[in-house]
């Protein structure tokens, strides 16, 4: 399963709290639907994509990742009631870790030469990125980086 937000017009993080409420509930729905069918097939689901632009939608990793950090939170909490309750989504993976690899130029689409991050080239650099600096992301990701260890 994947769950993008901005990709699928479901939210965009220049929006408000009232935006963001109903932006979970679409979210919400969308997982019941693969829940579903995840039983009928008898079958686990790993969320093997999700992410989160910075907000405001800047690109530059010095700016706010409040409600990025929000969404996680959810998600993540999603995934860990799943488990804890022997249900159909068992693991999750973020998008994505780009560590140390800050864009060159944040915003614009990857050029020869650039710095590699998570991004992928055909899209803004710096969209979806977790820097190594996004210490209050990196929080979160360690908080639950236990799940579905025995």
């Amino acid at each position: 399963m994947h769950i993008w937000l901005q990709n699928w017009n479901w939210f965009s993080s220049n929006q408000g709290v009232d935006d963001y409420e109903n932006m979970l509930k679409k979210v919400d729905d969308y997982w019941e639907v693969h829940v579903a069918a995840a039983e009928k097939l008898n079958k686990p689901i790993v969320l093997e994509e999700f992410g989160l632009a910075r907000d405001s939608l800047k690109f530059n990793p010095k700016y706010s990742v409040d409600l990025r950090n929000k969404f996680y939170g959810h998600i993540f909490q999603k995934v860990l009631n799943s488990i804890k309750k022997n249900g159909r989504v068992l693991g999750l993976n973020f998008w994505s870790y780009s560590g140390e690899g800050i864009p060159n130029k944040p915003g614009f689409y990857w050029t020869k030469g650039d710095h590699i991050t998570g991004d992928s080239p055909h899209e803004k650099q710096g969209w979806y990125s977790v820097y190594s600096t996004d210490i209050s992301t990196l929080k979160i990701i360690e908080t639950y980086s236990w799940i579905g260890r025995s």
